[in-house]
């Protein structure tokens, strides 16, 4: 952590029988070894040539005839672990009864502009009514979705807010924001008390499971994630804390205050991890191709690693006068985002929330409406899809043609590749299946893929993937030595199946 006086500072407030209690249960009842290795440049450099050193005798004591009888039976054993297992081996193994596997039982409710529908589930019914309860009591201007697990322990609550109405420079102030959104002071607002950074952590710390703030579902520092033309923020708690989440949930959304002085940690934080994505070989081919598909004016193009520390590397003057407009920025930026229309998704056991489903949601700038009825939301977009999203000037290679790039890393020793072409989008396709299948079995452990590339020696790692959401078939090589072979290899494979 960057800020190491504050928490240090925090351990001067232990009592000693904390202390004590630290050092009962670490050292002195529960004693251990702990070996810590450390690479040698010395030792690797020594291990290489003895290595070299016994291999040069090694050919000298084989001689010349001697090599070419362990280059032959070298080539027999290469065949004989080449073989295919016999039919009748593999007819021993019984397959499972997926049948007999339980599912875990999801009934699943939405609620569209104030109307309680049930979609699915065999408690789909029963829940609507419950739903239909809550709603009358009040009920925001939002659309929900509902997924009833009986007897779960956790609720995750979820929201979606449109981007559509940002610019592109607010796009680009969106990596800071969700990097520091955990962390930033509040101010007081009718939603509550104001609370320090420290307060801020420590009431998550307490309160919250588990917790996420990106652009798009699943996104990170330095990307955007599915849907990503929404802001989503995902709470987990216990459920006798529901009340808690859509609160919480609001006031780091609405009452957070850009506070330069954290926002600056934030800058040095991710400003640090920069050289970890350059290093990245794979991440580098999936920004490669990412930059192929959307538009800069996107926000997969906003969440650029190049593109984000360009924009990190211009507020960070010591006077502090960048950081303040970019504060300001987001407060503004925050007033765009702020406005009814609002997706939430709840998943855990709803029917034990009885008629408070809603209640706890009807704070907050954009949650407003909750009147006993329903308060009409201006027509929200939907999450998209990825293939939604690409650019109109998206790169795409004429039929029959080839095109990509070539992406220099000098940090990076091994050779990544990336090899995409256009497939269906559609998940009731007759061909899903089967090509997932048969996905499985060429890469699978000692499978045709293991033998013939990594068996080899051309790559370490390999993959083929379907992408339903992209319409894309992706086949990959990872830490290669050799691309060109393992990609020949591959193609060899494929027409014999």
């Amino acid at each position: 952590r960057l800020d190491a006086p504050g928490t240090l500072e925090s351990l001067l407030a232990w009592p000693a029988e904390r202390w004590a209690q630290l050092c009962r249960t670490f050292l002195s009842e529960n004693p251990g070894v702990t070996v810590v290795g450390r690479p040698s440049k010395a030792a690797g450099e020594k291990v290489q040539a003895e290595d070299a050193a016994r291999i040069e005798l090694q050919k000298k004591s084989l001689g010349t005839d001697g090599l070419k009888k362990k280059g032959k039976e070298l080539s027999v054993a290469e065949e004989e672990n080449d073989v295919e297992t016999p039919e009748e081996v593999s007819a021993e193994f019984k397959i499972p009864d997926v049948g007999q596997v339980q599912l875990i039982d999801v009934s699943t409710v939405t609620v569209k502009n104030g109307v309680a529908e049930a979609v699915f589930g065999k408690d789909a019914a029963r829940l609507k009514e419950t739903v239909a309860k809550a709603a009358a009591k009040g009920l925001p201007p939002m659309n929900f979705h509902l997924d009833h697990v009986v007897g779960a322990q956790f609720i995750t609550c979820n929201i979606m807010v449109p981007l559509t109405s940002l610019t592109t420079r607010q796009l680009e102030l969106l990596p800071l924001w969700c990097d520091t959104a955990f962390e930033l002071p509040m101010v007081a607002s009718p939603l509550g008390e104001a609370l320090s950074h420290e307060a801020v952590v420590q009431l998550l710390t307490d309160t919250v499971v588990h917790r996420s703030f990106s652009v798009g579902l699943g996104g990170g520092r330095f990307r955007a994630g599915q849907a990503a033309n929404m802001l989503h923020m995902s709470m987990k708690v216990e459920r006798s804390q529901y009340e808690t989440a859509p609160r919480l949930i609001a006031r780091l959304l609405a009452d957070v205050e850009f506070s330069v002085e954290r926002l600056r940690v934030a800058v040095k934080r991710m400003l640090n991890d920069v050289p970890n994505r350059k290093r990245n070989g794979k991440g580098l081919m999936r920004l490669a191709m990412s930059a192929f598909d959307y538009s800069d004016s996107s926000a997969h193009g906003a969440f650029n690693v190049f593109r984000v520390e360009k924009l990190l590397k211009g507020l960070e003057d010591p006077e502090g006068v960048a950081l303040g407009a970019a504060a300001f920025e987001l407060s503004e930026l925050r007033k765009v985002l702020l406005a009814p229309g609002a997706l939430a998704y709840i998943s855990g056991d709803i029917a034990a929330l009885e008629t408070a489903i809603f209640t706890p949601w009807c704070h907050g700038p954009f949650m407003t409406g909750g009147n006993g009825g329903y308060a009409s939301a201006p027509a929200t977009p939907l999450p998209a899809l990825r293939r939604e999203l690409y650019a109109a000037d998206a790169l795409r290679p004429p039929e029959g043609c080839t095109c990509g790039c070539l992406l220099s890393c000098t940090a990076e020793e091994s050779n990544y590749w990336l090899v995409q072409c256009n497939s269906f989008t559609d998940p009731r396709s007759p061909e899903l299946a089967p090509l997932l299948v048969a996905i499985e079995y060429i890469t699978a452990l000692e499978g045709p893929f293991w033998r013939k590339i990594r068996g080899k020696g051309h790559a370490y790692s390999y993959g083929i993937s379907h992408d339903l959401e992209a319409g894309k078939l992706t086949f990959s090589l990872h830490q290669a030595t050799n691309p060109v072979a393992a990609y020949e290899a591959a193609g060899a494979i494929l027409p014999k199946m």
